[in-house]
């Protein structure tokens, strides 16, 4: 086996023992300082779990971006939000109080949603950089900086297009 796919899966197993470490946590948090509530409403807890689980995916899906300088902006911010969803989830076992609620939860979300949007943020400014490059480079000759075959004939169509919507003869 190759050493990256090794260090891929073992990066891998290293955030879902957190994950499942993290949960452990919650429930006995929950299961200790609060009382179970008699009338669990199951689709809010599929739901809040599904979530919880969606973001799993995404906290560990995102180590494809480590060398990037927003990876730790959507590292925490999936993981805050998965504490907060898995959180939310056991709201349905157990009758948390206002303040755990509002601090484990709200507040978590809080953050995560401000993470993840510092995270996307800085990604799409790459993504727009890159893709103006490559626009630059589809076009322009590296070496001489002229417009290469595929440059000029984008130029002549839109000189052209421009032409015929200004009813002009060239």
């Amino acid at each position: 086996m190759n050493a990256c796919f090794i260090e891929e899966i073992a990066l891998i197993k290293f955030r879902l023992s957190i994950v499942l470490a993290t949960t452990v946590v919650l429930f006995l948090i929950s299961y200790s300082a609060f009382n179970l509530v008699e009338d669990v409403r199951y689709i809010n807890l599929i739901t809040e779990s599904f979530t919880a689980l969606v973001c799993v995916f995404f906290y560990i899906k995102v180590d494809d971006l480590k060398h990037k300088k927003y990876h730790a902006f959507l590292s925490w911010g999936f993981y805050l939000a998965f504490v907060s969803m898995a959180t939310d989830a056991m709201d349905q076992l157990f009758w948390h109080g206002e303040l755990f609620t509002g601090i484990v939860e709200k507040t978590t979300m809080l953050f995560a949603y401000a993470l993840v949007f510092l995270g996307l943020r800085k990604w799409l400014k790459e993504y727009q950089e890159l893709t103006q490059a490559l626009e630059v480079q589809a076009k322009k000759d590296n070496l001489t900086g002229l417009l290469n075959r595929r440059g000029m004939q984008l130029e002549l169509e839109s000189i052209h297009n421009d032409a015929l919507e200004n009813n002009k003869k060239y």
